[in-house]
């Protein structure tokens, strides 16, 4: 099993660089609530960052261009997304940008995701 974490985000240098000026100038119109809930301004977030390294989820991150190139069948998700990932290679969507949009705090997104998880 795998969660796979697609950002409604462009990757490369200056994408990164411009989303982050984007995100101090006017944070309530950035386009990405997963990038909010685990990155700060220009770094990841301490609590993810012990999460992601401590956790024995395999994970898999994606901007949206990586995303939608290695799973094309999967183009009309909205982004954010987090997406569960079974070994018989079907997937669901676990967390929608809706629900993302919900959460408040990288905490209650780890709660969340290990709740989740617990259920399936």
């Amino acid at each position: 099993m795998k969660l796979i974490f697609v950002y409604n985000a462009k990757g490369g240098f200056w994408s990164k660089k411009i989303g982050a000026i984007h995100k101090i100038v006017s944070p309530s119109s950035y386009g990405c609530d997963l990038c909010k809930l685990t990155h700060g301004s220009f770094v990841e977030k301490d609590a993810w960052k012990v999460f992601r390294e401590t956790s024995a989820i395999d994970m898999e991150f994606y901007y949206k261009e990586g995303f939608i190139e290695k799973f094309p069948e999967m183009k009309e998700i909205e982004l954010p997304s987090v997406i569960f990932e079974c070994i018989s290679e079907s997937s669901e969507e676990m967390l929608t940008a809706d629900d993302l949009k919900e959460i408040g705090a990288v905490s209650e997104l780890i709660k969340v995701i290990e709740t989740r998880l617990q259920k399936m």
